[in-house]
């Protein structure tokens, strides 16, 4: 709707618009097109003016920003603020939640103030709880850990063709087996001793369940180019607790 002010403006116009034309009309034809103009005019008073822009969803949100620093991850942010992954990646158009950039400014929905997010450290364990991983494919790296023009890669991506068995790293339980992430499509992690986990993703076909357990070598599933993978590939992740290694420090 216009307003008041306009509104007011269109009123005063049809008031001398009016006072114009009784000069011309007699009594009775001036009460009908006083009584039709001005009911005319209100309409369009009403009805007309610029049209109203649509409020943007996340600008009248409830939240803070958040700068991204170097070793943070999307996992960590989440965490600290207690929110979802995908709440964050949703709100600011993130397709990757594994590639966000150093400097950039994420929006944390539903949060009140800034909280700390600790940073995570791409260092190796002590060899005393290390474990002995084995390649999940062979293949060609098409992607390497760690930093890369400002973006991180935590694990890294193997070309392999579409449909090559996937093995598991180590032997261990697998804790998630589904396709709820949107970028990764269907994805795997397992969890080993000494707080180990591996990450299989992109996968065609999860050939294991949540809460089963599997034997180093064994086909936990099938490559493929699921979630936004432009080409048949396994994206391969090693993490230690909540940190993030390299796997080719723990690769033959």
């Amino acid at each position: 709707m216009c307003s008041f002010a306009t509104n007011s403006a269109r009123i005063i116009w049809a008031e001398n618009t009016i006072t114009v034309l009784s000069r011309f009309l007699n009594s009775r034809l001036r009460r009908f097109y006083f009584q039709l103009i001005f009911c005319l005019l209100l309409l369009f008073s009403s009805c007309s003016g610029s049209p109203r822009h649509k409020k943007t969803y996340y600008r009248y949100r409830k939240g803070t920003y958040h700068t991204v620093r170097r070793g943070q991850t999307l996992w960590r942010i989440a965490k600290a603020y207690g929110v979802r992954v995908e709440d964050i990646t949703r709100t600011n158009g993130i397709s990757d939640p594994n590639k966000i950039q150093v400097g950039q400014k994420l929006f944390i929905p539903k949060a009140t103030k800034k909280s700390r997010v600790t940073a995570a450290k791409s260092r190796r364990p002590a060899k005393a709880g290390q474990l002995k991983f084995s390649w999940p494919l062979k293949g060609k790296m098409v992607a390497g850990y760690g930093y890369q023009s400002g973006i991180k890669n935590d694990g890294i991506d193997i070309a392999a063709p579409a449909g090559t068995n996937i093995l598991a790293a180590n032997a261990g339980r697998v804790i998630y087996a589904d396709n709820k992430m949107q970028y990764y499509g269907n994805m795997v992690i397992i969890k080993h001793k000494h707080q180990y986990f591996t990450v299989y993703a992109h996968n065609s076909a999860n050939l294991v369940t949540a809460n089963q357990w599997v034997t180093k070598g064994q086909a936990i599933a099938k490559t493929g180019s699921s979630g936004r993978a432009g080409s048949p590939r396994l994206h391969f992740e090693i993490r230690h607790g909540e940190q993030t290694v390299n796997p080719l420090a723990y690769l033959p």
